[in-house]
């Protein structure tokens, strides 16, 4: 009996182009998860050195890691939207994580400034 190859029909297509998709952000993630943690040490450690001890600060430091990565999902979600809308490029992809990158770093050095002056 000879081998069946399998049908490829429009949903698997687009099942596998959505795991492709997912599978780069996860790439992207990394990028992401870099950046931030470098300027927070950079903004948080460079102004207040003396925070590395205090467990507070690691305790608000993980959770808001995970808030960050939970709202990172956002950018794989709208670029399989805007893919299914039948926009198939990889600029729309820098570009939804270029927006969100911009806006992550923005909450980050807010926090991370009102890390350094509580008073503000």
């Amino acid at each position: 009996m000879l081998p069946v190859e399998p049908v490829e029909t429009p949903r698997s297509q687009f099942l596998s182009e959505l795991r492709a998709t997912f599978l780069h952000w996860e790439q992207l993630r990394v990028v992401y998860n870099l950046v931030l943690v470098a300027l927070t040490c950079t903004l948080v450690f460079g102004f207040r050195p003396e925070i590395s001890g205090d467990p507070g600060f690691w305790a608000g430091a993980m959770l808001a890691a995970v808030a960050a990565n939970f709202c990172f999902f956002l950018g794989p979600i709208a670029d399989c939207y805007i893919r299914w809308l039948g926009y198939r490029s990889r600029v729309v992809t820098y570009g939804v994580f270029g927006v969100g990158m911009a806006f992550a770093s923005l909450v980050t050095l807010v926090a991370a400034m009102l890390t350094i002056n509580p008073n503000t």
